[in-house]
């Protein structure tokens, strides 16, 4: 009688280290369909850029917080927040050129924010969408078959911010 209770703590443990954290308030596209353009000039969501070490530690990191999320489909939503209002500001989601050996593999990735040193202090909130099929691409061309991959959005220290699996075969 033991084992469904362990069964139901491990889904439990699952669920909350890979999606409990999720927002809910984000449109949800089917995966058939191409998610809507982000602004009225038919912007398309940014690919995660695929980057190695060197690459990647020359991209800014300045503070930002994530205050919702959500991952569908070939899709991330993030929900971010800075300080500034004087000039725009520019993000780049970058993600590691190799997976960590675990089952399922794991990815570290970053979500890079240039300031260009805007001195204004309102709170800024932006929505953002991110096309993980890069992060797909790879797994592929290393592995040869697409299978769930834990995706690890790391701070500028290393710590990771925020944890979730993502699927290449669920679209």
């Amino acid at each position: 009688m033991k084992t469904p209770i362990c069964l139901a703590s491990l889904f439990i443990l699952a669920f909350a280290l890979l999606g409990g954290n999720r927002s809910c308030n984000f449109p949800v596209f089917p995966c058939e369909t191409d998610i809507p353009a982000l602004d009225d000039d038919g912007e398309i969501p940014p690919l995660v850029t695929i980057a190695d070490e060197p690459a990647r530690a020359s991209f800014p990191m300045d503070a930002l917080g994530i205050t919702e999320w959500d991952q569908a489909c070939n899709y991330l939503y993030l929900k971010v927040d800075y300080s500034g209002g004087c000039v725009q500001h520019d993000f780049t989601y970058l993600a590691s050129d190799t997976f960590a050996e675990s089952f399922p593999v794991q990815i570290s990735t970053w979500l890079s924010h240039e300031d260009h040193d805007d001195a204004c202090d309102s709170v800024l909130l932006e929505e953002q969408v991110y096309d993980l099929t890069p992060i797909r691409d790879l797994y592929f061309e290393a592995y040869g078959r697409l299978d769930p991959i834990v995706v690890n959005l790391r701070d500028a220290d290393g710590s990771i911010r925020l944890t979730f699996q993502y699927d290449p075969q669920a679209d």
